[in-house]
């Protein structure tokens, strides 16, 4: 992992304030019809909010997929600054892209994992939101995407290689993810937000590690396709864990795509990435 300088008290409160406003409501004609829900899981102990979006022309049998939103996000992230709705329709209306179902679930700073610090969150999406939604909106199960970005890219990853047969397609954006036996600085330790024990457990962050699912793909009869890619001037250096996450990819026979494009861990890049990587969830559902 690239050695990179420790970030200054005012660096960070830069970067907060950064990502705070990066969540901060945007004023758009279409939220006002945006109705948020919850789910409620016993296990969880706590309603779990998420948005869900048809687009133009769905209907029984269409596909979804699954908004992944980052650290200090939530499930209106996609909407408000990433312009996921209006991106997706634009997409339908130009026939590059099937009509379909989009959920952006909110789960903190949870990494998408289980942990006694945040509860099952991983097995409530999969196991508990996923499902229920899924038969009330009659979705095509066999057409099913994971998009996530930075903390969310981690979660797609996750998530995804827990049943990798499961999803057509893991579209992670400057995924959180690290070359294996990367230390830690504190600032990381702080983001990872007791999801991987507290303090930090290195073995439960290795259970979750994607790295580690990666034989589960190979091993699957029919693995989702991967599409990863992170700006080339990522202050995380996120880049480095994304490109060695596709090697690894490789090396174990899953095809995977990778692109290590112009821009940094932001808004910017993740809004310029989402037609692309929506275009290749309809790729992927149509081969």
């Amino acid at each position: 992992m690239r050695d990179r300088p420790t970030p200054s008290l005012d660096r960070r409160l830069f970067l907060a304030g950064a990502a705070a406003l990066a969540a901060a409501p945007r004023v758009m004609a279409a939220e006002a019809d945006i109705a948020p829900r919850a789910f409620t899981d016993a296990a969880l102990g706590r309603p779990l909010p998420y948005i869900a979006h048809s687009t133009a022309g769905v209907g029984p049998g269409s596909p979804i997929v699954y908004l992944l939103h980052g650290h200090g996000g939530s499930e209106w992230s996609w909407v408000r600054a990433g312009a996921a709705l209006e991106t997706a329709e634009a997409l339908v209306a130009t026939g590059e892209l099937p009509p379909l179902h989009l959920v952006l679930p909110g789960v903190g700073n949870s990494w998408y994992v289980d942990s006694e610090r945040h509860g099952p969150v991983a097995t409530t999406l999969l196991d508990g939101l996923m499902p229920a939604l899924e038969a009330e909106l009659a979705v095509d199960t066999d057409r099913r995407g994971l998009i996530g970005l930075s903390m969310g890219g981690f979660g797609t990853l996750h998530l995804g290689l827990r049943e990798p047969e499961r999803f057509r397609l893991l579209g992670a954006l400057s995924p959180a993810v690290f070359e294996p036996d990367a230390a830690f600085p504190d600032i990381q330790l702080n983001l990872f937000a007791g999801a991987f024990g507290e303090p930090f457990d290195p073995s439960l962050f290795a259970a979750a590690d994607p790295f580690n699912r990666i034989p589960l793909a190979a091993a699957a009869a029919r693995p989702p396709h991967f599409y990863l890619a992170a700006g080339a001037d990522d202050y995380f250096g996120l880049e480095i864990g994304t490109f060695a996450f596709y090697r690894a990819l490789d090396e174990a026979g899953v095809t995977a795509q990778v692109r290590i494009l112009d821009g940094q861990h932001d808004w910017a890049f993740w809004r310029d990435q989402l037609p692309a990587t929506l275009r290749r969830f309809a790729a992927a559902i149509a081969a």
